[in-house]
C-alpha cells in the first residue's frame, strides 16, 4: 500500500481534463495557466509529395521534429516526400489517442477499466488498464482496489482496506484509507470517474499522479471560485485550470510581474502564471465584468482566453 502524490500542474490539468470530458486538448495558448502552444505538424517530403502529418514539433514533453522526406524521427517513414504518420504528443501539440471513455466506462468486461494515462508530462490519450475497479468495488471482503509497488513498478490490485473516511488524515507511510478511497496528500480522497460520482460541491478534477505507473486516476475535490478564493483550505489557492473549473492547490511564493514556470504552481494566492512555458508571469486574478478583485495602478485586466469574467492584471 502507498500514499499517492496529487499533479499539480495546472496547465497539464487542463489536458487531462479534456481528456477526461472525451474531448482532445486543443494547443494550450498560455492564457489559462500557461501550458506553451504547439507549434505545428511534420516536415514536408522533397519529392513533392504530402505534408507529413506527424514527425510532429515538441509540444510541453512532446516527440522529436520529423527530418526531411525520410525517416520521421519521431514518427513513421516517408518514402520521397510521402506521409509520415508518427509525432510527439504534448500538453501544447498532438492529439492523445483516445481508446474507450473514462466517463462511459465503455472497455470490453474482461478489459478492465477506462483510465487516463501520462507520457512523462504529456497527456498520452485513455485506454483499458486490466485490473480492479476504482469507483466500483470488486476486490474480496475487507479489501479494496488501490495501488502498490510490484518489484520497482506500480501496480493496481486489492489491497488491504482501512476504516477512514473522505476528508480524514491518513497515512503517511500506509493507505490506510476505506474502500472506493486513497490516501492522497495526507487526506482520504474519493476515487471518481465523472462528477456524479462525487458529492454536492465537489468535482471529479482530482488527478493523481501513483509513481511507477503512468495510470492517471481521478479523485474528487471541492470546487472553487477563483475570484473568490473561497478555498476549504484557507491557505490554498483557487487555480484555473479551464473552462468553468478551477482547483484548489498550494500556492507559492513569487511575486505579481516576477517569472515563473506554468506547470508549477509558483504564484501567490490569488495570482496565477499566465503566458507560454518559458515565459510566464505572475499576475493577479482579476474580474473583467468590473467587480472584485480589479486591478490596480497601471494594469488592466486582460481576459483569459476561453474563460469567462476572469482575467489577468498587465
Amino acid at each position: 500500500m502507498m500514499t499517492l502524490p496529487r499533479l499539480l500542474s495546472a496547465s497539464l490539468c487542463i489536458a487531462l481534463l479534456a481528456v477526461a470530458c472525451g474531448k482532445p486538448p486543443a494547443g494550450n495558448d498560455g492564457g489559462t495557466g500557461g501550458g506553451s502552444t504547439g507549434t505545428g505538424g511534420g516536415s514536408t517530403g522533397t519529392g513533392g509529395g504530402s505534408t507529413g502529418t506527424g514527425g510532429g514539433s515538441t509540444g510541453t514533453g512532446g516527440g522529436t521534429t520529423g527530418t526531411g522526406g525520410g525517416t520521421a524521427t519521431g514518427g513513421g517513414t516517408a518514402t520521397g516526400g510521402g506521409t509520415a504518420t508518427g509525432g510527439g504528443t504534448g500538453t501544447g501539440g498532438g492529439t492523445p489517442t483516445q481508446e474507450c471513455s473514462v466517463a462511459a466506462q465503455d472497455c470490453e468486461a474482461d478489459a478492465g477499466i477506462c483510465l487516463i494515462f501520462r507520457q512523462g508530462q504529456s497527456v498520452g490519450g485513455t485506454k483499458c488498464f486490466p485490473g480492479c475497479d476504482l469507483v466500483q468495488p470488486d476486490c474480496p471482503m475487507n479489501q479494496k482496489c488501490g495501488y502498490g509497488p510490484s518489484g520497482a513498478a506500480t501496480i493496481r490490485t486489492c489491497i488491504p482496506a482501512g476504516a477512514k473516511t473522505e476528508g480524514q488524515a491518513c497515512g503517511p507511510m500506509a493507505d490506510d484509507c476505506a474502500s472506493g478511497m486513497a490516501c492522497v496528500d495526507g487526506k482520504c480522497a474519493k476515487f471518481c470517474y465523472t462528477s456524479a460520482d462525487c458529492a454536492m460541491g465537489q468535482g471529479c478534477t482530482g488527478f493523481v499522479a501513483p509513481p511507477g505507473t503512468t495510470e492517471t486516476p481521478v479523485t474528487c475535490v471541492g470546487t472553487c471560485d477563483a475570484l473568490a478564493q473561497n478555498c476549504p483550505v484557507m491557505t490554498q489557492t483557487c487555480v484555473v485550470i479551464g473552462p468553468g473549473s478551477a482547483i484548489c492547490l498550494p500556492p507559492g511564493n513569487v511575486n505579481d510581474g516576477d517569472s515563473c514556470d506554468p506547470l508549477v504552481p509558483e504564484c501567490k494566492k490569488g495570482s496565477q502564471c499566465v503566458g507560454p512555458q518559458g515565459a510566464g508571469a505572475c499576475a493577479k486574478l482579476c474580474n473583467t465584468d468590473g467587480g472584485m478583485p480589479n486591478c490596480t495602478g497601471m494594469t488592466q485586466c486582460n481576459p483569459l482566453v476561453g474563460i469567462d469574467g476572469i482575467g489577468a492584471c498587465g
